[in-house]
Protein backbone atom coordinates (compact mmCIF):
# COMPACT_ATOMS: atom_id res chain seq x y z
CA UNK A 1 0.00 0.00 0.00
CA UNK A 2 2.85 2.10 0.91
CA UNK A 3 4.19 1.57 -2.56
CA UNK A 4 1.34 2.60 -4.56
CA UNK A 5 1.00 6.20 -2.88
CA UNK A 6 3.99 6.62 -3.82
CA UNK A 7 3.81 5.47 -7.16
CA UNK A 8 0.31 7.54 -7.22
CA UNK A 9 2.04 10.71 -6.15
CA UNK A 10 4.76 10.47 -8.94
CA UNK A 11 1.95 9.93 -11.35
CA UNK A 12 -0.01 12.96 -10.25
CA UNK A 13 2.89 15.00 -10.89
CA UNK A 14 3.09 13.54 -14.30
CA UNK A 15 -0.42 15.44 -15.16
CA UNK A 16 1.31 18.66 -15.13
CA UNK A 17 3.16 17.92 -18.30
CA UNK A 18 2.26 18.65 -21.89
CA UNK A 19 -1.01 16.74 -23.11
CA UNK A 20 -0.84 15.35 -26.62
CA UNK A 21 -3.92 12.62 -27.64
CA UNK A 22 -1.80 9.63 -26.73
CA UNK A 23 -1.68 11.13 -23.27
CA UNK A 24 -5.15 11.96 -23.25
CA UNK A 25 -5.84 8.13 -23.52
CA UNK A 26 -3.63 7.16 -20.90
CA UNK A 27 -4.57 9.59 -18.36
CA UNK A 28 -8.21 8.79 -19.26
CA UNK A 29 -7.60 5.27 -18.93
CA UNK A 30 -5.39 5.73 -15.40
CA UNK A 31 -8.40 7.71 -13.74
CA UNK A 32 -10.79 4.97 -14.53
CA UNK A 33 -8.59 2.49 -12.62
CA UNK A 34 -7.64 5.38 -9.95
CA UNK A 35 -11.90 5.29 -9.58
CA UNK A 36 -12.66 1.72 -9.35
CA UNK A 37 -14.72 0.37 -6.61
CA UNK A 38 -12.74 -2.53 -4.54
CA UNK A 39 -15.90 -3.78 -2.36
CA UNK A 40 -13.66 -6.29 -0.62
CA UNK A 41 -11.37 -3.79 0.30
CA UNK A 42 -14.95 -1.92 1.91
CA UNK A 43 -15.74 -5.41 3.55
CA UNK A 44 -11.93 -5.57 4.75
CA UNK A 45 -11.18 -1.96 6.26
CA UNK A 46 -14.86 -0.13 6.45
CA UNK A 47 -16.09 2.54 4.27
CA UNK A 48 -14.95 5.32 5.54
CA UNK A 49 -11.14 4.36 5.15
CA UNK A 50 -11.81 2.63 1.52
CA UNK A 51 -13.53 5.91 0.62
CA UNK A 52 -10.12 7.71 2.28
CA UNK A 53 -8.03 5.83 0.08
CA UNK A 54 -10.47 6.37 -2.84
CA UNK A 55 -10.04 10.00 -2.58
CA UNK A 56 -6.39 10.05 -1.90
CA UNK A 57 -5.71 8.59 -4.87
CA UNK A 58 -7.43 10.66 -6.96
CA UNK A 59 -5.58 13.38 -5.67
CA UNK A 60 -8.84 14.61 -2.99
CA UNK A 61 -8.38 15.74 0.67
CA UNK A 62 -10.19 14.44 3.88
CA UNK A 63 -11.16 15.51 6.65
CA UNK A 64 -11.82 13.24 10.26
CA UNK A 65 -14.22 14.25 12.58
CA UNK A 66 -12.34 15.61 15.62
CA UNK A 67 -9.51 16.87 13.59
CA UNK A 68 -8.29 20.28 12.02
CA UNK A 69 -5.73 18.92 9.78
CA UNK A 70 -6.58 17.97 6.35
CA UNK A 71 -5.29 13.92 5.31
CA UNK A 72 -3.35 14.20 1.81
CA UNK A 73 -0.76 12.35 1.88
CA UNK A 74 -1.96 8.67 0.94
CA UNK A 75 1.32 7.21 2.71
CA UNK A 76 -0.04 9.04 6.10
CA UNK A 77 -3.76 7.86 6.28
CA UNK A 78 -3.99 6.94 9.92
CA UNK A 79 -4.09 3.86 11.23
CA UNK A 80 -6.49 2.27 14.01
CA UNK A 81 -9.68 0.80 15.07
CA UNK A 82 -12.16 1.13 11.70
CA UNK A 83 -15.16 3.15 13.20
CA UNK A 84 -12.20 5.64 14.43
CA UNK A 85 -12.05 7.79 11.89
CA UNK A 86 -15.02 9.19 10.03
CA UNK A 87 -14.76 11.19 7.20
CA UNK A 88 -16.34 14.54 7.81
CA UNK A 89 -15.42 16.95 5.26
CA UNK A 90 -14.13 16.57 1.65
CA UNK A 91 -11.88 18.53 -0.40
CA UNK A 92 -11.68 17.42 -4.58
CA UNK A 93 -9.50 20.45 -5.73
CA UNK A 94 -8.36 19.77 -8.98
CA UNK A 95 -9.08 15.99 -8.04
CA UNK A 96 -9.75 13.23 -10.67
CA UNK A 97 -13.02 11.65 -8.86
CA UNK A 98 -15.44 10.75 -11.20
CA UNK A 99 -19.01 8.77 -11.47
CA UNK A 100 -17.54 5.04 -11.34
CA UNK A 101 -15.91 5.86 -8.21
CA UNK A 102 -18.91 7.28 -6.05
CA UNK A 103 -20.21 4.28 -5.08
CA UNK A 104 -17.26 4.15 -2.51
CA UNK A 105 -19.79 6.91 -0.53
CA UNK A 106 -22.23 4.90 0.04
CA UNK A 107 -21.10 3.66 3.20
CA UNK A 108 -20.29 7.30 4.40
CA UNK A 109 -22.17 8.42 7.21
CA UNK A 110 -20.90 11.51 8.56
CA UNK A 111 -19.93 13.70 5.64
CA UNK A 112 -21.34 17.24 6.23
CA UNK A 113 -19.25 19.22 3.67
CA UNK A 114 -17.65 18.56 -0.23
CA UNK A 115 -16.05 20.82 -1.71
CA UNK A 116 -15.82 19.80 -5.89
CA UNK A 117 -13.54 22.51 -7.80
CA UNK A 118 -11.73 22.50 -10.91
CA UNK A 119 -12.73 18.56 -11.16
CA UNK A 120 -12.84 17.90 -14.78
CA UNK A 121 -14.65 14.58 -14.92
CA UNK A 122 -17.55 16.00 -12.82
CA UNK A 123 -21.04 15.79 -14.52
CA UNK A 124 -24.52 15.95 -13.69
CA UNK A 125 -24.65 12.40 -13.31
CA UNK A 126 -21.97 12.58 -10.25
CA UNK A 127 -23.90 15.11 -8.73
CA UNK A 128 -27.41 13.27 -9.35
CA UNK A 129 -25.65 10.09 -7.69
CA UNK A 130 -24.66 11.74 -4.86
CA UNK A 131 -28.06 13.26 -4.33
CA UNK A 132 -29.52 9.59 -4.20
CA UNK A 133 -27.07 8.15 -1.42
CA UNK A 134 -29.80 8.71 1.92
CA UNK A 135 -26.66 8.76 4.41
CA UNK A 136 -25.75 11.96 2.36
CA UNK A 137 -29.50 13.56 2.06
CA UNK A 138 -29.28 13.27 5.73
CA UNK A 139 -25.73 14.40 6.85
CA UNK A 140 -24.74 17.03 3.89
CA UNK A 141 -24.49 20.64 5.43
CA UNK A 142 -22.61 22.45 3.10
CA UNK A 143 -21.04 22.23 -0.52
CA UNK A 144 -19.28 24.14 -3.21
CA UNK A 145 -18.86 23.40 -6.92
CA UNK A 146 -16.83 26.05 -8.61
CA UNK A 147 -15.03 25.90 -12.36
CA UNK A 148 -16.30 22.19 -12.83
CA UNK A 149 -17.27 22.78 -16.89
CA UNK A 150 -19.28 19.77 -17.62
CA UNK A 151 -21.92 20.75 -14.87
CA UNK A 152 -25.19 22.27 -15.36
CA UNK A 153 -28.49 23.07 -14.43
CA UNK A 154 -29.86 19.23 -14.15
CA UNK A 155 -26.91 18.38 -11.80
CA UNK A 156 -27.10 22.01 -10.03
CA UNK A 157 -30.96 21.25 -9.12
CA UNK A 158 -31.10 17.37 -7.87
CA UNK A 159 -28.60 19.55 -5.10
CA UNK A 160 -32.13 20.13 -3.50
CA UNK A 161 -32.35 16.23 -1.74
CA UNK A 162 -29.78 16.93 0.49
CA UNK A 163 -32.75 18.40 2.67
CA UNK A 164 -30.37 19.26 5.92
CA UNK A 165 -28.19 21.53 3.44
CA UNK A 166 -27.41 24.89 5.13
CA UNK A 167 -24.95 26.58 2.32
CA UNK A 168 -24.30 26.32 -1.24
CA UNK A 169 -21.52 28.01 -2.96
CA UNK A 170 -21.76 27.89 -7.00
CA UNK A 171 -19.14 29.51 -8.71
CA UNK A 172 -17.82 29.58 -12.56
CA UNK A 173 -20.34 27.17 -14.11
CA UNK A 174 -20.21 27.83 -17.55
CA UNK A 175 -23.25 25.09 -18.48
CA UNK A 176 -25.82 26.96 -16.15
CA UNK A 177 -27.66 29.10 -17.60
CA UNK A 178 -30.93 29.53 -15.90
CA UNK A 179 -29.59 31.33 -12.55
CA UNK A 180 -33.01 32.97 -11.23
CA UNK A 181 -34.63 29.04 -11.78
CA UNK A 182 -32.00 27.15 -9.82
CA UNK A 183 -32.63 30.13 -6.82
CA UNK A 184 -36.38 29.59 -7.68
CA UNK A 185 -36.57 26.15 -6.81
CA UNK A 186 -33.94 25.97 -3.89
CA UNK A 187 -36.03 29.02 -2.17
CA UNK A 188 -38.85 26.61 -2.49
CA UNK A 189 -37.15 23.54 -1.74
CA UNK A 190 -34.71 24.63 1.36
CA UNK A 191 -36.00 27.70 2.11
CA UNK A 192 -33.25 27.75 4.82
CA UNK A 193 -30.84 26.98 2.56
CA UNK A 194 -27.57 30.26 2.30
CA UNK A 195 -27.36 29.80 -1.89
CA UNK A 196 -24.00 31.92 -2.80
CA UNK A 197 -23.88 32.39 -6.90
CA UNK A 198 -20.72 34.10 -8.53
CA UNK A 199 -22.10 35.42 -11.44
CA UNK A 200 -18.87 36.21 -14.10
CA UNK A 201 -20.80 38.65 -16.56
CA UNK A 202 -17.36 40.22 -16.75
CA UNK A 203 -15.38 37.37 -18.20
CA UNK A 204 -17.91 36.80 -20.59
CA UNK A 205 -18.25 40.44 -21.92
CA UNK A 206 -14.77 40.50 -22.11
CA UNK A 207 -14.81 37.13 -24.45
CA UNK A 208 -17.24 39.44 -26.83
CA UNK A 209 -14.94 41.62 -26.72
CA UNK A 210 -11.75 39.90 -27.49
CA UNK A 211 -13.62 38.43 -30.10
CA UNK A 212 -13.87 41.59 -32.12
CA UNK A 213 -10.81 43.13 -31.21
CA UNK A 214 -8.14 40.14 -31.54
CA UNK A 215 -4.94 40.38 -29.22
CA UNK A 216 -2.65 41.29 -32.53
CA UNK A 217 -4.74 44.34 -33.49
CA UNK A 218 -4.16 45.51 -29.98
CA UNK A 219 -0.72 45.60 -30.06
CA UNK A 220 -0.92 47.88 -32.88
CA UNK A 221 -1.98 50.84 -30.25
CA UNK A 222 -0.66 52.10 -27.32
CA UNK A 223 -4.43 53.12 -26.64
CA UNK A 224 -7.25 50.74 -26.34
CA UNK A 225 -10.22 51.34 -28.59
CA UNK A 226 -13.39 53.30 -27.21
CA UNK A 227 -15.48 50.01 -27.01
CA UNK A 228 -12.99 48.96 -24.45
CA UNK A 229 -13.93 50.86 -22.39
CA UNK A 230 -17.77 50.46 -22.87
CA UNK A 231 -17.53 46.86 -22.84
CA UNK A 232 -15.83 46.54 -19.51
CA UNK A 233 -18.18 49.05 -18.36
CA UNK A 234 -21.20 47.37 -19.23
CA UNK A 235 -19.60 44.19 -18.05
CA UNK A 236 -19.06 45.67 -14.94
CA UNK A 237 -22.90 46.76 -14.69
CA UNK A 238 -24.37 43.68 -15.52
CA UNK A 239 -22.62 41.72 -13.07
CA UNK A 240 -23.60 44.29 -10.42
CA UNK A 241 -27.22 43.97 -11.58
CA UNK A 242 -27.40 40.23 -11.48
CA UNK A 243 -26.21 40.37 -8.24
CA UNK A 244 -28.50 42.85 -7.09
CA UNK A 245 -31.72 40.61 -9.15
CA UNK A 246 -30.30 37.22 -7.21
CA UNK A 247 -30.68 39.20 -3.43
CA UNK A 248 -34.14 40.76 -4.03
CA UNK A 249 -34.88 36.87 -5.00
CA UNK A 250 -33.74 35.64 -2.05
CA UNK A 251 -34.79 38.34 0.61
CA UNK A 252 -38.10 37.56 -0.19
Amino acid sequence: MMLFGKISQQLCGLKKLPWSRDSRYFWGWLNAVFNKVDHDRIRDVGPDRAASEWLLRCGAMVRYHGQQRWQKDYNHLPTGPLDKYKIQAIDATDSCIMSIGFDHMEGLQYVEKIRLCKCHYIEDGCLERLSQLENLQKSMLEMEIISCGNVTDKGIIALHHFRNLKYLFLSDLPGVKEKEKIVQAFKTSLPSLELKLDLKALGFMLYLFLMEHPPSSLLQTSQPPPRYHSAMEAAKGKTKQDNLKLKGHLSR
